[in-house]
């Protein structure tokens, strides 16, 4: 199970979203509790970038602010993921979604 967890990571970190949703997609579907909904704030996440990369800002927004709610009772550090620096990045990414000036260049892509 760690294996499709750190294979996760490795995808988010290349910019592969939609990859790193589906690794972490099968341990989802075998967690329970307060680990299963970390695993849902991950997956939401990835598939918020993975909007944004696919031209669809509007559900990258939506997944980008469920992934968040998710994850953010999970403190600055959870499996050694650095979410305080993650939270960082969400929130350029929020105002970045809020600016409406055409051209704004997007924030960096988060890395775990």
């Amino acid at each position: 199970m760690a294996d499709h967890f750190s294979a996760g990571i490795v995808l988010f970190n290349a910019k592969l979203f939609f990859e790193a949703h589906e690794e972490w997609e099968i341990l989802w579907l075998k967690s329970e509790g307060k680990e299963k909904l970390f695993l849902q704030g991950l997956i939401q996440l990835a598939a918020a970038f993975h909007h944004f990369q696919s031209n669809n800002s509007k559900g990258a927004q939506s997944l980008l602010e469920e992934g968040e709610i998710k994850i953010k009772n999970f403190g600055e550090s959870h499996h050694g993921l650095n979410l305080k620096a993650l939270h960082a990045t969400i929130t350029a990414w929020k105002r970045f979604f809020q600016n409406t000036t055409q051209g704004a260049e997007s924030p960096s892509f988060p890395q775990l």
